[in-house]
């Protein structure tokens, strides 16, 4: 799987879909409060990337916006999503966007209405530091299997340089393609602030509200039309958390060019400044 770079009006659109709201995601009895609770059905090292199983990745959703997938977003209650402000460059307003949840195809799901739409106050497109917003919901959901929240960060947690994450998302398959029409699903490295500013890639572009993940030969990354969506690593108490955010790259997995995200643990306060959570 390749997902990159990208102001929003560049992203990628799925076709449109008449798209009918699941009652079982406002009525399960069910509780599924955990947080965390997913992960891949494929072990060992993924080239590229590979389809996602239904329920594997319960916190991604699709954002659409007028009836078209624009962004991914991750679930982080049952009221609020976390995802990139600059998949909100053109269009700002929430009743523009609707979320897609419970599925792994971004032409079926559950929609659901947002009511609020909160930019990074200090997020600026020329640098896309801090690249993040939350979308509250119309209405608070249920959790059931195939839609429950990813855990967040504390602010002092740390990914190790090198440590293993998933990043999640229906973007193009590779640079200039087509968008996935399933969820699709890739292991990337953690690379290092030093090593990511460095001249062979990207210089004093990175701040501290970045952090990058992917491969210094490239062959896997995020691209169009993922923007906005999780970047997670698993915890040792085996649940996955929010490390990023996918916010910008230069092409798709090309060598030298990792994916950038935008650092949750760095945002952790003001998510919390924002949401209550």
């Amino acid at each position: 799987m390749e997902i990159s770079d990208l102001a929003a009006q560049n992203l990628l659109y799925a076709a449109p879909t008449i798209i009918t709201v699941d009652p079982t995601v406002q009525t399960s009895p069910l509780n599924f409060t955990g947080c965390g609770v997913g992960g891949p059905t494929l072990s060992g090292k993924i080239v590229g990337g590979t389809a996602a199983s239904l329920g594997a990745w319960p916190w991604q959703a699709s954002l659409h916006v007028n009836g078209y997938h624009k962004c991914g977003a991750s679930l982080i209650s049952d009221s609020w999503l976390v995802a990139a402000a600059h998949c909100f460059n053109v269009f700002s307003n929430a009743n523009q966007w609707t979320v897609v949840l419970g599925t792994i195809y971004s032409s079926s799901g559950t929609r659901l209405q947002v009511q609020e739409i909160i930019i990074h106050e200090n997020y600026t497109m020329l640098t896309q530091r801090n690249d993040i917003a939350l979308l509250k919901l119309s209405v608070p959901l249920n959790f059931t299997k195939y839609v429950r929240p990813v855990c967040l960060p504390e602010t002092s947690d740390v990914f190790p340089d090198n440590s293993s994450c998933y990043v999640t998302g229906w973007g193009a398959l590779k640079e200039g393609g087509g968008p996935s029409s399933i969820l699709q699903q890739a292991e990337v490295k953690i690379i290092s602030t030093a090593q990511c500013s460095s001249a062979e890639m990207y210089g004093n572009k990175i701040g501290p509200s970045m952090i990058c993940a992917g491969y210094v030969e490239g062959t896997v990354d995020s691209c169009q039309g993922d923007s906005g969506g999780p970047l997670v690593a698993k915890q040792s108490s085996g649940t996955w958390v929010l490390a990023g955010i996918v916010s910008f790259g230069y092409g798709c997995a090309l060598p030298n060019k990792p994916g950038v995200y935008a650092r949750v643990s760095y945002l952790r306060n003001w998510i919390t400044n924002n949401s209550g959570l």
